[in-house]
């Protein structure tokens, strides 16, 4: 059983959403489990149990401004991305970063995305927390699935994902 999970931090008080999706054969997969919490480390705790963990934060500290990524990502995909080095980010880029740290060392594989960008690419609607969580948990299936795409630059990498939901499944596009 594959395990895909998403995680859309909050920078400060805020929620922290979080969705994990189950897959047998990487054609698709079952939300099994979604929502928000406060507690950043009670969510990293559910989380343990994912092949991949998706991040909506920056997991790699800029020197200042936007990363190479971020650059590479824009003119790519033609999307707006506030930098990671911008002195409002260095909040939620400390907390992808801890994240990161956290999450690898329980044995966790853990990759960046967008789900706002990933969602504009893929026509969806959709706000909030859990949202951003569920587009970011169908890309860490994709990444295990071998179907994601990567915008890769010196100082980070971005992942995402083409895919269509359908209430709690999400199908894959290759």
């Amino acid at each position: 059983m594959i395990r895909a999970c998403g995680l859309d931090p909050a920078a400060g008080s805020g929620l922290n959403g979080y969705a994990i999706l189950e897959s047998t054969d990487c054609r698709d997969g079952v939300l099994i489990e979604s929502g928000a919490m406060g507690s950043l480390y009670k969510v990293l705790e559910r989380l343990k149990g994912c092949n991949v963990v998706a991040v909506d934060a920056p997991l790699t500290i800029p020197y200042r401004g936007f990363r190479g990524v971020e650059r590479r990502f824009m003119k790519t995909y033609h999307v707006r991305l506030l930098p990671g080095g911008l002195k409002g980010m260095a909040r939620l880029t400390s907390v992808g970063y801890s994240i990161r740290a956290l999450m690898e060392e329980a044995g966790v594989a853990v990759i960046e995305t967008h789900p706002g960008s990933v969602a504009k690419i893929n026509s969806l609607e959709g706000t909030g927390d859990v949202f951003d969580a569920i587009v970011s948990s169908a890309v860490a299936l994709a990444h295990i699935c071998g179907a994601a795409q990567y915008v890769i630059d010196h100082d980070g990498l971005l992942a995402i994902a083409r895919f269509s939901i359908n209430r709690d499944k999400i199908e894959l596009k290759r």
